[in-house]
């Protein structure tokens, strides 16, 4: 076995040779075909299946000939070649990521970790089983394989956005059941950067901050809340958060307005969200455009080896 290889499909894709940060793809297709063969690592894979996957609205012949330029590419890449080694095994129809490399991934530890911990609540959870869920929650560091828009990415995207929240709520019950209210507070608002209208975080926090003893950071928090679902959701708070800001409130009594509102809020919000919208437009379009070089690229006069 030859070299030891880190992908990172979190964000933007990286990939570490023997702990040093090798040079990215230059092929927005090769990148989604590794992606894709590291989460359906679970043996070989048909040629056909791929070219379904990645290239759906291609005739057959140039699907084979996209696949053989991005097979091309990832096998010549990272500098593996270099070693003896390869990144791919193919036989014949089908392929999988090759064992002569020690390969490991952060998709695969977080799901490693998510999965161990399956049916235990955060309260629950014992202090290694938080530990791993910490390295895992560390490990996200953006939707899967940012600037991709094709269908499967945006499937797996938020199915592992969704396993990242859950993983994070868990965390976030564990801190607030053993008392460490920091730690709590981070995992919160991680949580909110990935769902801000998420109304149970939001009650998390506020009980937090309430039992830190800073009752206006609690009741800030609740404003938050009430922006963002009506922002987000166009929705009032449920009665369960009402009611614990009222407990957390206690007899310090504000005005009727308090917590509503206010147009400013709103437009502020609102022009968020639009600016966040234009940006993901801009990197869609950017995304086709490489998409296309990719297209004319020519295709290589040698190929991988059988």
């Amino acid at each position: 076995m030859t070299g030891t290889v880190f992908i990172r499909v979190f964000g933007e894709l990286r990939v570490e040779v023997n702990g040093v940060l090798a040079p990215p793809l230059e092929s927005r297709k090769a990148e989604e075909l590794l992606c894709y063969l590291v989460l359906n690592d679970d043996g070989p894979m048909r040629r056909e299946q791929l070219m379904s996957v990645l290239w759906p609205e291609e005739t057959t012949a140039k699907a084979q000939k996209h696949l053989r330029q991005a097979l091309w590419r990832l096998q010549r890449a990272f500098g593996l070649a270099e070693e003896g080694a390869r990144l791919l095994r193919l036989d014949g129809p089908r392929l999988e990521l090759s064992r002569e490399v020690s390969l490991s991934t952060d998709v695969g530890m977080v799901l490693d970790s998510f999965e161990a911990t399956l049916g235990v609540h955060g309260e629950d959870l014992t202090e290694t089983q938080a530990q791993s869920l910490e390295s895992a929650a560390r490990l996200y560091e953006g939707g899967l394989l940012a600037g991709c828009y094709s269908d499967w990415c945006l499937l797996e995207r938020e199915r592992l956005e969704n396993t990242t929240l859950i993983i994070l709520d868990k965390l976030m019950a564990y801190c607030e059941a053993t008392h460490r209210h920091e730690a709590g507070l981070v995992h919160g608002m991680r949580l909110l950067e990935l769902d801000n209208a998420r109304e149970a975080t939001h009650r998390r926090i506020m009980r937090i901050y309430a039992e830190l003893g800073d009752r206006t950071g609690a009741m800030r928090q609740y404003r938050r809340c009430t922006n963002a679902l009506l922002t987000e959701l166009g929705v009032e708070p449920s009665e369960e958060t009402r009611n614990l800001f009222a407990a957390i409130r206690g007899e310090d009594r504000h005005d009727e307005d308090w917590g509503r509102i206010r147009p400013g809020d709103a437009l502020e919000r609102t022009r968020t969200f639009l600016e966040s919208l234009r940006q993901k437009v801009d990197e869609g379009i950017e995304a086709i455009f490489r998409d296309l070089d990719d297209v004319k690229t020519a295709e290589p006069a040698s190929r991988p080896r059988k």
